[in-house]
């Protein structure tokens, strides 16, 4: 049995845009929340799974299928 990594829907969705290149302006703007608070739920995963910055927690959920990989666009 794995053991279930918590993760909430707004640090989800933060690092789903993450993984997209989204800066945590464009994040801002796309889930309707502050600067300030993409920023904190992003800083919040990190913390909570000792990892170290970005990129790092994008390569995390993404290893531990919390997001799944974006498609690239061929348009």
């Amino acid at each position: 049995m794995t053991e279930q990594i918590p993760i909430t829907e707004q640090e989800r969705a933060v690092l789903l845009l993450a993984a997209e290149g989204y800066t945590n302006q464009q994040i801002s703007r796309h889930l309707g929340i502050s600067e300030r608070a993409a920023a904190r739920r992003l800083g919040e995963f990190t913390d909570r799974h000792g990892l170290r910055g970005r990129t790092h927690a994008v390569a995390y959920a993404l290893r531990n299928r919390l997001i799944e990989p974006v498609e690239p666009d061929d348009g």
